[in-house]
């Protein structure tokens, strides 16, 4: 006689659990500001790396947000050259509050801070 084991869910279905689930566009927020703190800290591929910039590396002039840990946000001139990653994560990563852009906090204390953050933040769309 053979027994039919049903799958696991992996990931919650979108009614079941409504206070666990971010929506769709904090959930890619989310992976961006991943992807510029691991670019930052050195730990992301070059081709990453390499599009992240901070305000106080440039060369140019001394300025106040060069002591925030801010990124360089390229200018665009069309929607599709904002949704690319050079543009589109420091613009996250800039809107982060200034604990969280600390160079001397951890990758997983970044990721549990971020993910609380944007909770508190999305607490009343849900």
């Amino acid at each position: 006689m053979s027994r039919y084991v049903s799958p696991k869910v992996l990931f919650p279905v979108e009614g079941s659990c409504p206070h666990l689930i971010l929506p769709i566009q904090s959930r890619v927020n989310f992976k961006l500001a991943c992807f510029v703190f691991s670019s930052l800290s050195g730990h992301a591929p070059s081709y990453l790396s390499d599009d992240i910039h901070l305000v106080s590396e440039g060369p140019r002039r001394h300025l106040r947000s060069s002591t925030d840990r801010s990124c360089v946000v390229p200018r665009t001139y069309n929607t599709f050259g904002d949704r690319s990653f050079a543009v589109a994560g420091p613009r996250v990563w800039n809107s982060l509050p200034g604990h969280l852009r600390d160079e001397d906090i951890t990758y997983s204390s970044f990721r549990r801070e971020l993910k609380t953050y944007w909770f508190s933040c999305n607490r009343g769309t849900m």
